[in-house]
């Protein structure tokens, strides 16, 4: 009877273990504002610097959906090295602590004027970005040299600096050549925060090493 008991238990805890291991892990929090750009009006991403450029919602979308859409960020200065921007202040930045963040670009095909797009990431000691930023931090650099397709452009895992309370989340379309414009589209941004800021759901494995212990 005893060694029944003790089977049934062993069991039990077999089960048990084989339930916790099915549960899903916590899914990290995005602190970006419809980082999918579903909202037409971009109500959540006003621009920013757009003198010479516009920032307009487009139905053209990373995943396909209907429902859904990108930021179309274009840049129209006719000279050479200039940027237009976009953008959305988060709050609940930690200092000291890791964050992942990042967006996809598409540069359409067609297009004859050179430039790159990226995130820029400028820290506010203060909440709603407010004062002057401390630091600013950018994600990689995605050039035009492949169109047609969509790129990650991505700052793994940094460090916010002490004094960190806000992040200005800044989508930027750099053109480099003279003359015509250049439009990028940017979708699905993200900024999470915590140890394991990427908890997969980026897309990109990059954070995470092969290494067995």
């Amino acid at each position: 009877m005893q060694h029944q008991q003790r089977v049934a238990y062993v069991v039990a805890l077999v089960v048990i273990g084989v339930c916790v291991l099915a549960l899903p892990a916590p899914a990290q929090d995005n602190l970006l504002v419809d980082p999918g750009f579903d909202d037409p009006s971009l109500a959540s991403w006003p621009p920013g610097y757009v003198v010479q450029g516009s920032w307009l919602w487009d139905a053209l979308d990373h995943s396909g959906s209907s429902a859904s859409g990108s930021g179309r960020l274009e840049n129209m200065y006719t000279g050479t090295t200039y940027t237009v921007t976009a953008g959305q202040c988060v709050n609940g930045v930690v200092a000291g602590l890791p964050f992942d963040a990042g967006v996809y670009i598409y540069f359409p095909t067609g297009q004859s004027a050179t430039g790159y797009g990226w995130v820029q990431l400028a820290v506010y000691p203060e909440p709603d970005c407010t004062g002057y930023y401390i630091d600013v931090l950018d994600t990689s650099e995605v050039t035009q040299a492949s169109p047609g397709v969509w790129h990650l452009s991505r700052l793994t895992l940094p460090t916010a600096p002490g004094g960190a309370a806000s992040v200005r989340f800044i989508p930027s379309n750099s053109k480099e050549s003279a003359g015509g414009s250049l439009v990028i589209h940017f979708d699905d941004a993200f900024l999470v925060l915590g140890l394991f800021a990427d908890g997969f759901e980026s897309g990109d494995t990059s954070a995470w090493s092969a290494t067995v212990p």
